[in-house]
């Protein structure tokens, strides 16, 4: 699964991101995905999706509509 496996994610806006499901679950630096509920934040979308300690810090999700599991063939 961990070769097989992507996540996306889509934001209200259109941006998109890829994780493969082993950078999600083998990380080597002991940081986990957050997924934050921003509950007073309903106009700009009530989720967060952060990659802790990811040097790419535009791989964020500021507004999380859509996140989905698929298998890459």
């Amino acid at each position: 699964m961990l070769r097989e496996w992507i996540a996306v994610g889509k934001a209200k806006d259109g941006y998109r991101v890829v994780f493969s499901l082993s950078e999600i679950i083998n990380r080597s630096d002991n940081q986990d995905f957050l997924l934050l509920d921003k509950k007073d934040n309903p106009g700009s979308g009530r989720y967060l999706l952060y990659p802790a300690g990811d040097f790419f810090a535009d791989r964020d999700i500021r507004a999380i509509e859509k996140l989905e599991l698929s298998v890459v063939e």
